[in-house]
């Protein structure tokens, strides 16, 4: 008879490892959705900045450029200026690879 067995038998261990794979294949794509969304407001505020900033400089000095690529934290943002519609745009991809166009006007 087993009267002191100390330790883990085979189909504990299994049980353990199989409940601890099914935990990280719930929360992995999790945390990949969430780092994606971190990203894209990150995005989201440098665009932000970049169009005030450009709506700023297009009002005070009257200075038009059609359009500009400037690259901030590693990421390219296309600002377009219309005259005729007192408009300023920026223009960048986000981390979904979808195309994002922020427009405000003066």
């Amino acid at each position: 008879m087993l009267y002191k067995t100390n330790g883990f038998f085979l189909v504990e261990l299994l049980l353990s490892l199989s409940i601890w794979l099914v935990i990280t294949l719930f929360l992995l794509p999790m945390f990949i959705q969430v780092s994606k969304q971190s990203l894209n407001t990150q995005y989201s505020r440098e665009a932000s900045k970049l169009l005030y900033d450009s709506l700023q400089e297009a009002m005070f000095t009257g200075l038009f450029i059609d359009q500009l690529t400037v690259e901030r934290k590693g990421k390219s943002f296309t600002v377009t200026k219309e005259v005729s519609k007192n408009e300023v745009c920026v223009k960048y991809e986000n981390a979904f690879k979808k195309e994002v166009l922020l427009c405000d006007s003066f």
